[in-house]
């Protein structure tokens, strides 16, 4: 399927997984006032990590979590509930400010019963209860969540120093706040050099200043088609859901491409159309040839630059084998093709196309518009179809092996060296 994305398309914000070497600078002195400013910024993307983690958890409760991401979750919003109700109690310890101009001064109300309701949304077992109590520091990233995705092979479960070849400790940054970046550090004595590397080093998350959660869940929203969720209950802005979609389905392209072929051949039927897509806010349309071979369920979703002759007959020519039988109901109407052409195809190529009057001929290939149409987001914001037609494509594919097609595309990110892989691009 040809789905090539210009690489510089998107761009996307990088964060440095550098080392860095020597001696560290002592830690400026914080204010009073930047520490609540600080902790109130905590306090409120908490609330909406919060939220955002009920709604998806109680919209997925019917569905199969074959990937036990909903399971990861579920202990993520329980340890996220308690950083928040920590932070709200250091919060109320924190001397105030002096200075009575300073614009960050906040006031915070009594306590009310919303966390505590939030506390016991979930029902945790009494393992889950104990090992709460245990954990040591609240501040970072999830234990549970990091461990997944160690465990699943997203991040690195081990690391050698550079300088002096030996393991390096993961531990968390003192100075992070409750969204900052554990690291791995070199605690070897002998080494006056001392070496530190972030937590996404060499790893899918590396290019994004986002959260590691924050990535991992638009990843999920994107790749199964719940975008607008992601925008309407996470509050992510539209343009990181776009960038960000571009980098993921740039992803998912290298693998489509390893397995696409040509659909049809001897004594096979296939269905084909096409269809425009409008882009917003501009009079520019986007071509897309689709087919569809019958019995296999095999499927072409191809953007087109344009429908003329010349270009449907070389889609045709790519897509198609030889001594295939195809049907069409759209240039019955809007005649596309000259005589001379199908002529051409059927001598040349083998390829006989025939004009359908009847909507039986071509229902499979009207249905595949239907279910692409219900995956688009609700947004009328279809700047690229390529996108969408990859993540549709993707999802049709491993949907009708019985695969988890979320947890295929981890499978793929983990199977990348993400040390020599780089986008082509700059970030």
């Amino acid at each position: 399927m040809e789905l090539t994305l210009t690489k510089s398309e998107y761009s996307l914000r990088s964060r440095s997984t550098s080392s860095r070497c020597g001696t560290p600078k002592p830690a400026e002195p914080i204010t009073d006032c930047e520490k609540h400013r600080q902790a109130m910024l905590r306090l409120e993307r908490q609330s909406v990590l919060i939220d955002g983690y009920q709604k998806f958890l109680l919209q997925e409760r019917k569905n199969k979590d074959e990937a036990g991401i909903c399971r990861y979750l579920e202990k993520n919003l329980r340890e996220t509930i308690e950083a928040r109700t920590k932070l709200v109690s250091e919060l109320r310890t924190m001397p105030p400010c002096l200075d009575i101009n300073c614009p960050d001064h906040f006031t915070l109300m009594p306590n009310t019963n919303d966390t505590q309701n939030d506390i016991e949304m979930i029902n945790c077992s009494d393992n889950d209860k104990k090992s709460s109590h245990k954990r040591k520091n609240s501040k970072g990233e999830s234990e549970y969540f990091i461990e997944f995705l160690k465990e699943a092979g997203l991040i690195k479960s081990e690391l050698l120093c550079e300088s002096c070849n030996v393991p390096m400790i993961f531990t968390e940054d003192d100075s992070s706040s409750f969204f900052g970046d554990q690291s791995w550090i070199c605690r070897n004595e002998s080494n006056e050099i001392g070496c530190t590397k972030t937590i996404r080093h060499a790893s899918y998350f590396k290019f994004s200043e986002l959260t590691l959660i924050e990535i991992f869940l638009l990843s999920y929203f994107i790749v199964t088609g719940m975008e607008d969720f992601a925008i309407e209950q996470f509050f992510f802005p539209s343009s990181t859901v776009s960038n960000w979609r571009m980098f993921v389905t740039d992803i998912i392209l290298d693998n489509l491409q390893l397995t696409s072929q040509k659909i049809g051949g001897v004594g096979k039927v296939v269905e084909i159309d096409l269809v425009k897509y409008h882009k917003p806010m501009c009079n520019d349309v986007q071509w897309v040839f689709g087919g569809i071979e019958r019995g296999t369920r095999k499927l072409v979703l191809i953007v087109i630059p344009d429908r003329t002759e010349e270009t449907i007959i070389d889609t045709i020519k790519k897509w198609i084998e030889p001594e295939t039988t195809g049907y069409s109901e759209t240039w019955k109407t809007v005649p596309l093709l000259k005589k001379e052409d199908y002529e051409h195809l059927a001598i040349k190529y083998k390829i006989s196309l025939i004009d359908s009057s009847s909507k039986r001929d071509t229902k499979k290939i009207k249905r595949i518009w239907h279910k692409v149409n219900e995956f688009l987001p609700s947004r009328n914001e279809v700047t690229n179809i390529k996108c969408y037609l990859i993540l549709y494509l993707f999802m049709k594919t491993y949907k009708e092996k019985g695969i988890d097609f979320f947890a295929q595309f981890l499978k793929i990110v983990r199977d990348i060296d993400w040390e020599k892989k780089q986008p082509n691009h700059d970030l």
